[in-house]
């Protein structure tokens, strides 16, 4: 399950570009989430709840939870690294593995339609291989969770129904930040001149570009944060098998 989007560093991250009028504190986390989720989501949450975990474990070999840390660490490193990797408005060919982005270079607002684009599809590429690779890791976290124990098997099955329940949310979140960091672009593009048309602000791409990366570093984060979790339960200490 992914945290409270409220809570992530993505939130804080474009926290000072929206204004967002907060929702009353009266509602807690379980009432909130109630409102998320509709009958069917509900009725298939008692089942799980039912059911509970009362299937005998078999004895099960000890999992190497260092070699999964180490995976979990270069999954999130390689992504990192096709954000930060390569600016899509410099003129440059990618850098080199393990390279910071280019600064890109100034731009003529009045021309920077087609930067606006490649920025934009970027985006979009950089979050279909995000989906690709986490939602396999993701499941390969719950497959493991299944073999450790009845516990922990229900906990993988709890995180399927969640994360079923959550998709068009989540969804509707992801494809509304590429939207929000085109205004970004807007606004840093409209930063540049004066009335006049005189450039007055010869850095707003690379404000931008700074802008973009964070970002997408903090979806990143929040992305990462559902597969951390099963990680860490794994990483526990499992009763059957010491």
């Amino acid at each position: 399950m992914h945290p409270p989007l409220e809570e992530s560093p993505l939130v804080r991250v474009i926290g000072d570009w929206v204004d967002v009028d907060p929702e009353p504190g009266t509602l807690d986390v379980a009432q909130r989430l109630g409102q998320w989720l509709s009958v069917h989501d509900t009725i298939r949450l008692h089942a799980w709840q039912q059911a509970g975990a009362t299937a005998p474990a078999a004895r099960r070999p000890r999992l190497d939870t260092a070699a999964l840390a180490q995976e979990a660490q270069r999954l999130r490193a390689t992504l990192a690294q096709a954000i930060t990797a390569h600016d899509p408005g410099a003129p440059t060919a990618p850098a080199p593995r393990g390279a910071r982005m280019t600064t890109p270079p100034v731009a003529d607002p009045a021309e920077a339609d087609g930067l606006y684009a490649l920025y934009h599809q970027r985006h979009l590429e950089l979050q279909r291989q995000m989906d690709l690779r986490l939602d396999a890791w993701r499941g390969h976290l719950r497959q493991l969770l299944v073999q450790r124990g009845p516990a922990q098997a229900s906990l993988a099955r709890l995180d399927a129904l969640m994360e079923d329940a959550l998709r068009v949310r989540v969804q509707r979140v992801l494809a509304w930040l590429p939207g929000l960091l085109d205004k970004r672009f807007a606004h840093w593009r409209r930063s540049a001149t004066d009335p006049t048309g005189a450039l007055i602000n010869p850095g707003w791409l690379a404000a931008y570009a700074h802008e973009w990366r964070t970002a997408l570093l903090a979806e990143l984060d929040w992305r990462l944060q559902a597969t951390d979790g099963l990680l860490a339960a794994l990483c526990e200490p499992n009763e059957q098998t010491t």
